[in-house]
């Protein structure tokens, strides 16, 4: 996201930003940001927009929501699709209201792609072309996810490191890029970083240990499946949802769907949920730590990163 711009206070920015991967605790410091400067929180996450997909997904919970406004949560269904640039305009809208009304905006969350449009803008490519849109659809239904991701990989490793092979949205899209550009799309949106940032913004990223994060997504895993995760999937499926893309996209849900299925073994859907969280994690580091503007703090620990955070914006 380019260099960081000064170290302007809080009162000099338009928002303060929380990232890092998974189960780094970025909920919770952002809660804890906001009840301590008097903002509200907007979502930067891609699963936490969609209604329903609540246990899989570790939204905030009801308690949590209550404590402090948080918007682009439950705002479309799992049927539906919310782009970069749908995201962007919500946000925007979001952050525009809350500052009218005399409050301050922590954007917290771990999609790396939306943070950097809502920072930077739209990346200047081509829109989507249904044809060919449609043609690389039926190549991936009829070739599985996984021959698609290794075309990606054969065209664009830096891509398809960021993507990942789960996310068949965006490998998809990348294809389709290369096909309407004969660019790599990690090309593009590299290009991405030279512009100038649309908002003024500090970025603050958590970075626990890799064994302490690791061990918390095993835990987390195992207290949603215990907690809930397989009653969601279910009443998903009774309403016809379960091969709805969000569902099928959302770490978890493929696998608590098996379980529900007789497919898989509770535990082996824990184990298969937990690597692929790991997997996840480990593409946000490396988005994140590619973006030069992002203040990684030192503490790990909701309250010394609360603390860390407002010194370094001036207010404690």
């Amino acid at each position: 996201m380019g260099e960081p711009a000064g170290l302007a206070g809080l009162d000099d920015l338009d928002f303060v930003a929380i990232v890092g991967p998974t189960a780094s605790g970025k909920s919770a410091l952002a809660i804890a940001v906001a009840e301590a400067v008097g903002a509200e929180i907007v979502s930067c996450d891609s699963q936490y927009v969609y209604r329903r997909l609540d246990v899989g997904t570790a939204k905030p919970s009801a308690g949590e929501l209550s404590r402090v406004p948080h918007h682009l949560v439950d705002v479309c269904e799992p049927t539906q699709q919310l782009s970069a640039g749908d995201y962007v305009r919500l946000a925007d809208a979001a952050i525009e209201d809350i500052r009218q009304r005399g409050r301050r905006v922590v954007v917290a969350g771990g999609t790396g792609l939306w943070l950097r449009a809502l920072v930077f803008g739209m990346i200047d490519v081509p829109e989507s072309v249904p044809a060919l849109r449609d043609e690389l659809q039926r190549e991936m239904d009829a070739q599985g996810k996984a021959a698609m991701f290794a075309r990606l990989q054969a065209i664009d490793a830096a891509a398809a490191e960021s993507i990942g092979p789960h996310n068949g949205v965006r490998i998809l899209r990348a294809l389709e890029l290369f096909r309407l550009t004969g660019t790599r799309p990690s090309e593009l949106w590299a290009r991405h970083a030279f512009r100038q940032p649309r908002w003024r913004v500090r970025i603050f990223g958590l970075n626990p240990p890799r064994e302490l994060l690791y061990g918390r997504i095993g835990e987390r895993t195992r207290r949603m499946f215990q907690s809930g995760l397989l009653e969601e999937v279910n009443a998903l499926a009774a309403d016809g949802l379960a091969e709805a893309a969000a569902v099928k996209r959302a770490i978890g849900y493929p696998q608590a769907m098996a379980v529900v299925r007789g497919e898989m073994s509770v535990e082996a859907a824990i184990e298969e949920t937990a690597k692929l969280s790991r997997h996840y994690a480990k593409r946000q580091w490396t988005w994140f730590r590619a973006e030069k503007s992002v203040e990684w703090l030192k503490s790990w620990d909701e309250a010394g990163a609360l603390s860390e955070v407002l010194t370094k914006l001036g207010t404690s």
